[in-house]
């Protein structure tokens, strides 16, 4: 019976890999049919436009109004914003953050001390993102208060504007 623990703990991360790797090749697959058929809808959109107007002069007409400009906006790349960067930044760090966790009770688990060094890796990584995170709000408050003023925030997150007391 001994021989069938040696194979499951060397063949449980191998398998658990595999499986990951084929669950991220299908993630990147979705994604890249996803972005495809975006693609392909925005340049039926536009050809249709582009027909519908029998001038460039009638198009650009089209473009200065306030339709236009509507049109022009809703396929605009959206920027990021605060909120969003540091979303991104907390969402990564706990994803690393608890990665590396992972790997320390399976290594305890296992008692494989080989692990250690993917462990510092991705705590690393994990407390390296929530460190940014961190620092991109605090620069943001600070840069936020003019110095000397004191200032009201409903939410510093929120796309509302700040209410300066004086």
């Amino acid at each position: 019976m001994e021989w069938w623990i040696g194979i499951t703990s060397f063949a449980v991360p191998i398998v658990f890999f595999l499986v990951t790797l084929f669950a991220f090749a299908l993630l990147l697959l979705y994604l890249y049919r996803k972005r495809h058929e975006e693609i392909e809808t925005r340049k039926e959109i536009f050809n249709r436009l582009l027909d519908r107007y029998a001038q460039a002069r009638e198009f650009i007409e089209f473009l200065r109004t306030p339709e236009g400009r509507e049109f022009i906006e809703l396929f605009a790349p959206r920027r990021k914003t605060l909120q969003d960067r540091l979303i991104a930044y907390i969402r990564n760090g706990v994803i690393f953050t608890l990665i590396g966790l992972g790997m320390i009770v399976f290594a305890y688990i296992e008692g494989d001390p080989d692990i250690s060094f993917m462990v510092i890796i991705f705590l690393a990584i994990g407390i390296g993102y929530l460190f940014a995170a961190w620092t991109t709000y605090r620069i943001y408050r600070q840069s936020d208060q003019p110095s000397g003023a004191s200032s009201v925030h409903a939410s510093p997150l929120s796309s509302q504007s700040t209410e300066r007391s004086e």
